[in-house]
C-alpha cells in the first residue's frame, strides 16, 4: 500500500496567498495621502499582493484536476465532499457576516425579511463582496472532473501545447488593445480566472525550470512595468494589469513555481506556525471581511503605512482565533456528521 506523504510546500503557498488577501483589503481600508512616492509604492505593493489570486486558484487547479472517478457512485462522492467541505461552512460563514452587517446598521426588521434577504445575498448579492471567489471556485470545481477526464487525454506535448494556447490569445488581445481593437475573441478557456486554474494542472508537466535569480529578476522587471504602466497611463489598470494581462500571467506563473521550488518555502512549510495557519487559511478566509467590518472603524485613523500594517496584523490573529474557534466547535462536527451520515452510507 502506497502512502501518499502531504507536499507541505502548498500549505506555505496557501498561507502566503492568505495573508495577501487580509493584506490588500486592509489597505483597501486606508486613504494615503496623495502623492507620488504614496502612489508607487501602493501600485508596486498592489502588483505583488494580488498574486492572491492567482496562486489560490492554480493551487485548486492542482488539486482538484486528477479525478480518476468512471461510475456515478464517483461523481456523487465527490460533489457531495465539495458540499461539506465548501458549501457548508461558506454558507456557515455568511450568516455570520450577513449577521455583523445587519447589526452594524440596524437594519433588522422582520424575522422573515432577515432570512429573504440573507439567501438573496447567497444567491446573487455576495457575488460583489470578497466572496466573489468563491462563487468562480465553486464553478470551477463542479466542472472539474470533466476537464481532469479531458487533460488525462492531451500527451505532455498537448498540455503544453495547449498551455502556450491559453497565454497566447492573452497576448494577442493585449497587443489589438494596444491599438485601440477590442478583440472579440475572448471567450473561455481562453480567458478569465480559468486560465489559471488550468495552469494549476498544467505547470506540473512542464519541468523546464530558471533558476531563483532569473525568476527575481523577472518578478522586480513586471513590478516595475505594471508600476510605471498605471502612472503614466492611468487607464491601463482596466486592462487587468493586476489579474489576467500577459505579463500577470508571467508574473503569477514565476512566484507559483518559485515559490515550488524554494528551498526556505520547504524549510518554513515544516513549521509548526504554518502548519497551524494553513489548516484554518479556509476558515480565515471566510472570516476576514467580517473581522474588518468591527474592526477597521476604530483603527483607521492612522492614514498610513502603520496603519495598514496594524489592521492586517489585527485581522489575521482575530481572524485565526475565530476560525479556531469556529472549526472546531461548529464546523469539524457538522463535517464529521455529515461524512459519516452521507458519504459511509453511500
Amino acid at each position: 500500500m502506497v502512502i501518499k506523504t502531504r507536499d507541505r510546500r502548498y500549505d506555505f503557498i496557501r498561507v502566503v496567498a492568505m495573508g495577501l488577501v487580509i493584506l490588500i483589503h486592509a489597505m483597501d481600508s486606508v486613504q494615503l495621502a496623495p502623492s507620488l512616492t504614496n502612489q508607487i509604492w501602493k501600485e508596486a505593493a498592489t502588483t505583488l499582493i494580488m498574486l492572491c489570486n492567482p496562486l489560490f486558484f492554480m493551487m485548486s487547479g492542482h488539486f482538484n484536476l486528477h479525478f480518476k472517478g468512471n461510475k456515478k457512485e464517483d461523481y456523487g462522492r465527490y460533489y457531495w465532499k465539495k458540499i461539506i467541505s465548501i458549501i457548508i461552512p461558506l454558507i456557515i460563514y455568511q450568516l455570520i457576516y450577513y449577521i455583523v452587517t445587519v447589526s452594524l446598521t440596524s437594519d433588522f426588521r422582520t424575522v422573515k425579511l432577515f432570512i429573504h434577504i440573507f439567501i438573496l445575498n447567497i444567491l446573487q448579492n455576495y457575488v460583489t463582496t470578497y466572496f466573489w471567489f468563491m462563487y468562480i471556485l465553486i464553478a470551477f470545481l463542479i466542472a472539474a472532473p470533466f476537464l481532469s477526464k479531458m487533460l488525462d487525454q492531451l500527451s505532455s506535448t498537448e498540455q503544453k501545447i495547449f498551455m502556450y494556447a491559453l497565454i497566447g490569445i492573452q497576448v494577442a488581445g493585449w497587443l489589438f488593445k494596444i491599438v485601440g481593437i477590442n478583440w472579440g475573441l475572448n471567450s473561455y478557456p481562453f480567458s478569465g480566472w480559468l486560465i489559471y486554474f488550468l495552469l494549476g494542472r498544467l505547470l506540473e508537466s512542464n519541468r523546464k525550470s530558471l533558476t531563483q535569480f532569473e525568476r527575481l529578476l523577472v518578478i522586480i522587471l513586471i513590478v516595475v512595468i505594471n508600476t510605471l504602466l498605471v502612472i503614466i497611463f492611468p487607464q491601463s489598470k482596466g486592462w487587468g494589469l493586476f489579474d489576467l494581462s500577459p505579463l500577470y500571467i508571467l508574473l503569477s506563473v514565476m512566484m507559483y513555481k518559485g515559490l515550488l521550488n524554494s528551498t526556505m518555502c520547504q524549510n518554513l512549510a515544516e513549521t509548526k506556525v504554518i502548519t497551524v495557519l494553513a489548516r484554518y487559511s479556509f476558515s480565515i478566509y471566510l472570516i476576514h471581511g467580517a473581522i474588518l467590518l468591527l474592526i477597521v472603524p476604530y483603527l483607521q485613523k492612522n492614514h498610513s503605512i502603520m496603519g495598514i500594517l496594524l489592521i492586517f496584523a489585527s485581522t489575521y490573529v482575530i481572524s485565526l482565533i475565530v476560525a479556531i474557534s469556529m472549526d472546531n466547535l461548529v464546523i469539524n462536527p457538522i463535517q464529521k456528521h455529515l461524512y459519516k451520515k452521507v458519504l459511509l452510507n453511500a
